[in-house]
C-alpha cells in the first residue's frame, strides 16, 4: 500500500467500510467546553467518550455531562470504579441527566489508578469482572459499554475476560491494542486484537494509534468490519483528522491552519469566561498545544514557546506570533504502514 500525504491524493478504496467515528478520552483535556468548542469547527465524529468520572467527583461535574440538544455529537460518560455500588449510584445520576450509555473503564494504565486496583488492574482477575458486570447488569441502568485494554501485563490476558463480557448485554467493547504495561508506548499487537475480535459476540471498537487518514484503511485491510474506531491523540495532533478520513484526503494548509488558530482561539477565549483562574486557563491551552504543536514544523519549538508562556498576554502574543509567522502544517505520516511498521 502506498503512503499519501499530499493534499491532492486520494485513497480510492475498493471496498465501503464503516466510518463510525469515537473521540477518545483524554483526561485533562477532552472536557465539556473542548468537545463543544471541537464541535464547532470541525466535523466527522460521531460520538465521544468523556474523561473518566470517579465516585468523589461533585454533582456539577456528572451535571457537565449532561446532554443537550445543540450538541453536535453524542458524549459518553465514562465511569472508572471497582465497586458496582459506586458505579451504580454514579450511573443512576447520568441516566437522570439523559445520558443514554455508560462507559467502563477497564483500560486505564496510569500507576496511581492500578494501585487503587481500578482502570486497567481489573483485567488481572476475569472473575471480578464478572462480578460487577453480575450487579450492575442486573440494575436498571442505560446499556452499558466497555473500553479496555488487552491486559496487564500479557495480551494474552484478555480471552479470558473477553469469555466473561460475552455472558452479559454490552452495547459495545473499545479495545486499544497494548496492555497496562505498555502504556501508550511500543507496538500495538494487531494479531492480539484480532484473537478478541474473533472471540467477543459484541460489537467491537478499535483504539489506537490512528494518525493519518490512510491508518484506518490499512487497519480496515487487517480487521475487516468493525462497529467503529476511536481516535484520541490523533485528533488533538490534527483536529481535521475526521474530515480528512471521510474524505479519503488530506486538508488544504492553508485552510487547515485558518481553522485550527479560529479553533485555538475560541477555546482559549471560552476558558478565560469559564475559569477563575489564569493559570488554570493557561494549563488548559498548555495540554491543548502539547499535542497541537506536533501538527506543525518546528512543533517541538512552539510546544516549548507555549509551554513558557506565565500570563494571558503573554499566552495570547505567543500564539499571535506563531500564526503570524507563516508557520507551516507538518505531513504527519502514517505510523502503521509497511515501510515503518507499528504492529505485530
Amino acid at each position: 500500500m502506498t503512503l499519501h500525504t499530499e493534499h491532492s491524493e486520494t485513497i480510492k478504496m475498493s471496498f465501503k467500510m464503516n466510518k463510525r467515528l469515537y473521540l477518545a478520552p483524554v483526561k485533562g483535556i477532552t472536557d465539556r467546553t473542548f468537545r463543544r468548542v471541537f464541535a464547532s469547527y470541525f466535523n466527522g465524529i460521531d460520538a465521544a467518550v468523556a474523561p473518566f468520572i470517579t465516585a468523589s467527583d461533585t454533582d456539577k461535574k456528572l451535571k457537565d455531562l449532561k446532554s443537550s440538544a445543540d450538541d453536535k455529537f453524542r458524549t459518553i460518560p465514562q465511569i472508572l470504579a471497582k465497586s458496582a455500588e459506586q458505579f451504580i449510584t454514579l450511573a443512576q445520576k447520568l441516566s437522570d441527566n439523559g445520558s443514554d450509555e455508560i462507559n467502563w473503564n477497564l483500560g486505564c494504565p496510569f500507576k496511581r489508578v492500578l494501585d487503587r486496583g481500578e482502570g486497567a488492574a481489573l483485567l488481572k482477575t476475569p472473575d471480578s469482572i464478572e462480578k460487577f458486570l453480575d450487579t450492575i447488569c442486573s440494575a436498571s441502568l442505560p446499556p452499558i459499554s466497555v473500553k479496555m485494554r488487552l491486559g496487564f501485563n500479557d495480551p494474552g490476558e484478555i480471552c479470558p475476560v473477553i469469555e466473561r463480557l460475552n455472558k452479559y448485554p454490552l452495547k459495545i467493547i473499545i479495545i486499544h491494542p497494548r496492555t497496562a504495561a505498555q502504556m501508550y508506548e511500543g507496538n500495538i499487537n494487531i494479531t492480539a486484537f484480532l484473537d478478541a475480535l474473533r472471540q467477543s459476540v459484541h460489537k467491537v471498537v478499535y483504539n489506537g494509534d490512528i494518525i493519518h487518514f490512510t491508518d484506518i484503511n490499512y487497519l480496515y485491510e487487517q480487521t475487516g468490519e468493525l462497529h467503529g474506531w476511536m481516535i484520541g491523540r490523533g485528533l488533538l495532533i490534527n483536529p481535521l483528522l475526521a474530515e480528512e478520513i471521510n474524505s479519503g484526503k488530506s486538508a488544504v494548509p492553508d485552510e487547515k491552519i485558518k481553522r485550527i488558530k479560529q479553533f485555538v482561539d475560541t477555546l482559549f477565549n471560552e476558558y478565560q469566561s469559564e475559569l477563575q483562574s489564569s493559570a488554570h486557563v493557561l494549563d488548559k491551552m498548555h495540554g491543548v498545544w502539547n499535542y497541537l504543536s506536533q501538527n506543525f514544523d518546528n512543533g517541538k519549538k512552539i510546544e516549548k514557546k507555549i509551554r513558557k508562556t506565565l500570563s494571558i498576554k503573554h499566552y495570547a502574543d505567543e500564539v499571535k506570533r506563531i500564526f503570524e509567522s507563516g508557520v507551516n502544517i507538518l505531513n504527519n505520516h502514517s505510523i502503521l504502514f509497511h515501510d515503518n511498521p507499528r504492529h505485530n
